[in-house]
């Protein structure tokens, strides 16, 4: 069969030339996919897992979404989940102790490749008893309000903002509380124990 039109100027295929090369096309396409198959089988056998690091105060449904994708991208790797503080898992991912890691900018690190996944703004979160301010405005409202806050050796980049961004509105916060994980710092809140300025939804 003739698979190609030649003549001095150009050369084309036939209308057999154009059904062989898209069937080719589509064998090569299911032969990468199939290799890259094969490889995630041969990956997750000799590892058993992908270890992916995440802090405690990411939105729950961007951490099920990112799996999500991930199952759908690699559907046979067993995925374990380790929450950890940024600055730790940055140590352990540059020590290969973790294989991925959701974790809070700023990353300082020229070993670890960085993707933003999303972003989160900052709010805060008052016990439910409180109705908020009515005619003052967020900061003259908190500026004297007990605050919860993250620890500073746990999440140092993280609390130095929320300091910074207190500052800026114009007031030092009374920080009567701290703790490592932002699920006690919301039963703390809960409790009417103090007021928490946080990046969560």
């Amino acid at each position: 069969m003739q698979l190609f039109l030649r003549n001095n100027k150009r050369v084309a295929l036939t209308e057999a030339g154009k059904y062989f090369a898209t069937s080719v096309d589509n064998i090569f396409a299911i032969l990468e996919e199939s290799t890259n198959i094969a490889r995630q089988i041969h990956n997750a056998a000799d590892s058993g897992e992908l270890k992916i690091g995440y802090i405690s105060s990411v939105y729950q449904p961007h951490l099920a979404g990112v799996l999500k994708s991930l199952r759908q991208q690699f559907p046979y790797i067993k995925t374990s989940l380790y929450e950890r503080p940024t600055i730790k898992q940055v140590g352990s991912l540059e020590q290969g102790q973790l294989d991925a890691g959701i974790l809070r900018m700023p990353v300082n690190s020229d070993k670890l490749e960085i993707k933003t996944l999303f972003f989160d703004p900052f709010m805060v979160v008052m016990p439910k008893s409180d109705k908020g301010p009515e005619r003052k405005n967020i900061a003259d409202y908190i500026r004297d309000k007990p605050f919860i806050f993250f620890n500073k050796e746990y999440a140092p980049h993280y609390y130095d903002k929320l300091i910074e961004i207190c500052y800026r509105l114009g007031f030092k916060p009374d920080i009567t509380h701290e703790a490592n994980n932002v699920h006690s710092i919301v039963q703390l809140v809960e409790a009417g124990l103090g007021y928490l300025y946080c990046r969560c939804h």
